[in-house]
């Protein structure tokens, strides 16, 4: 592996666990988010809770069972790929949740699609990843990166629960995405 560095003798990476710990904070915030929307689609679309829940669990089970192989995808293709489409992926069923309009459709959407993107975008291929840039530090980067998973439900929920009041939750799920998009611009990955 060729090591690089960036401007001013940063090791390069560090670049690598800065994004991949935005591209945490950027796929669990609406993982954790999930739960601000239950009670506006039951009210909104008539939806009971457990159905939407439904939707929920469907995610949760994928998320385990596919991450094996997004491993193994991972060993075959490389984690900046695996990580880079599951971004891509996660973005779009993002904004495919400011649409749903039938419990199928946001199991299909939540539950499969985003959930199984959740596990490529910061799971194991990430922890993979990181492991092959750190042999002295890597526990410390690997905990940025955990760090920053978990700032996804300290920031964005609240920032969700805002936006669900000022705007809707069709709006707050695009919004979402697109506070995103600039800070994966830069592809450090």
């Amino acid at each position: 592996m060729q090591v690089r560095t960036a401007r001013r003798g940063v090791f390069y990476g560090w670049l690598i666990v800065g994004s991949t710990a935005v591209s945490g904070l950027l796929s669990m915030g609406p993982r954790h988010g999930f739960t601000l929307f239950v009670d506006v689609w039951s009210d909104e679309l008539g939806w009971s809770r457990a159905s939407i829940s439904l939707a929920a669990a469907v995610g949760m089970l994928l998320n385990g069972v596919t991450s094996p192989m997004l491993g193994r995808l991972n060993d075959r293709v490389g984690a900046r790929r695996v990580v880079l489409w599951s971004l891509v992926v996660l973005g779009v069923g993002t904004i495919l949740l400011s649409v749903v309009s039938s419990i199928l459709l946001l199991i299909l959407v939540y539950g499969v699609i985003v959930s199984i993107a959740f596990g490529g975008a910061s799971g194991p291929p990430v922890s993979a990843l990181l492991s092959k840039w750190f042999r002295r530090r890597r526990g410390t980067a690997l905990s940025i990166n955990a760090a920053g998973r978990s700032a996804g439900g300290l920031i964005l929920v609240p920032l969700g629960a805002y936006l669900l009041e000022l705007t809707g939750w069709r709006v707050t799920w695009a919004i979402i995405i697109l506070i995103g998009i600039p800070l994966l611009l830069y592809p450090a990955v």
